[in-house]
């Protein structure tokens, strides 16, 4: 599953002289607009014993030049080779405690999955009086078992069960999505790469082992003008105005962590704020080899944790770099001149590397003291 692409876009950024100022007062921060940007986020319950969603709003600064916010990074999977798999549409053939049978296995060959299909596929069944309804993420089960039952039956089952909604795939016709000559892995779609492809081609789409952060529709200025209502929280004139391939800084809060540089890969839920590829989480956290299962078990390999494990580990203050957004193919291959624009943007901000930090942490502090 390692390629010589995979580690030449993954090895880790020099730490060198990288350090956040130990204080920073919020009054740093020169940004004075600000807009509050609707959140759903997961807080365990210790009664329900389960997560339950939260809804709240996140402060957000702006000015001409910069969008900045702080917030914990949600794991996005979406755009790898091995994203979906129909031979493992649950994300657990290689989870080594629920099949031991499989340790020390090609993941490939497997057709292990980084993400749950149901997150990229929902599924019309049978309701049972004559009629049909759409299986989803609530129950993840249900929809791997009718797509399994799809793909047997041509994708044409007699009963009715057809794919519903196929966001997050490509669809290779109407009826069948797009996936390999071994039944196995599906196209998963992001933000197009911008290489030269054609249908049913992964490389068409925004690889997640590429650093990036998805954000809101509505900061995107098209989006806004063509749904007014939906984004009626943000004032027109004031808008982001961002764009995929806009340049990104981020700093997690932990001490220590250098600069991670990147862009925006994509446009995702205008209800939340907080999501990044497996890429850049990956690269936060120093690991090298990408994950081929969900769900996380107490055999992990420390190198090769779960698509989980990533998921909502740090908080991040995060600067977007408005205008001239990256506009050549983007890849993991082409992700060291990414971070070199970015990097020359960050240091650009305030005029050395050391300052940029400084005023990305006073405004992180001030978009989100705690």
């Amino acid at each position: 599953m390692k390629s010589p692409a995979l580690q030449i876009g993954l090895v880790l950024f020099a730490m060198g002289a990288w350090s956040r100022p130990v204080a920073a007062a919020p009054n740093a921060c020169p940004l004075t607009s600000s807009f509050l940007q609707p959140d759903s986020d997961p807080v365990w319950d210790d009664q329900l014993n389960e997560n339950k969603t939260v809804q709240s709003n996140r402060t957000v600064l702006f000015d001409n030049n910069v969008v900045v916010f702080s917030e914990f990074m949600a794991v996005d999977a979406d755009g790898s080779a091995h994203t979906y798999s129909a031979k493992d549409p649950m994300g657990e053939l290689c989870n080594p405690d629920l099949h031991p049978e499989n340790i020390g296995k090609d993941p490939v060959v497997l057709g292990c999955a980084m993400d749950r299909l149901c997150y990229g596929v929902k599924m019309r069944v049978p309701d049972g009086q004559g009629g049909y309804r759409v299986v989803d993420d609530s129950s993840c089960s249900k929809v791997a078992a009718a797509f399994q039952k799809s793909q047997a039956e041509n994708w044409l089952p007699a009963d009715g069960t057809r794919l519903a909604a196929t966001a997050g795939i490509e669809m290779k016709d109407k009826e069948a999505p797009c996936i390999d000559e071994n039944g196995a892995y599906l196209v998963s779609k992001t933000f197009p790469s911008g290489v030269a492809s054609t249908a049913c081609e992964q490389k068409k789409w925004l690889d997640s082992l590429v650093p990036f952060i998805v954000v809101p529709q509505c900061w995107t200025k098209t989006y806004r003008a063509d749904n007014p209502k939906t984004c009626a929280y943000l004032k027109q004139a004031n808008g982001p105005d961002l764009a995929p391939g806009d340049l990104v800084a981020l700093l997690s809060r932990k001490p220590g962590d250098a600069p991670i540089f990147a862009l925006i890969g994509d446009t995702g839920p205008n209800g939340k704020l907080g999501e990044a590829s497996i890429g850049l989480l990956m690269r936060s956290e120093g690991k090298k080899e990408p994950p081929t299962y969900v769900s996380q078990s107490k055999k992990d390999k420390p190198d090769r944790p779960p698509t989980d494990w990533y998921d909502r580990k740090k908080k991040f203050d995060v600067v977007i770099f408005r205008g001239e957004p990256y506009a050549n193919p983007i890849t993991v291959d082409t992700y060291s001149v990414i971070e070199k624009a970015a990097h020359k943007k960050f240091t650009d901000w305030v005029g050395n590397d050391n300052a940029s930090i400084a005023r990305l942490t006073a405004c992180g502090l001030k978009a989100s003291p705690n």
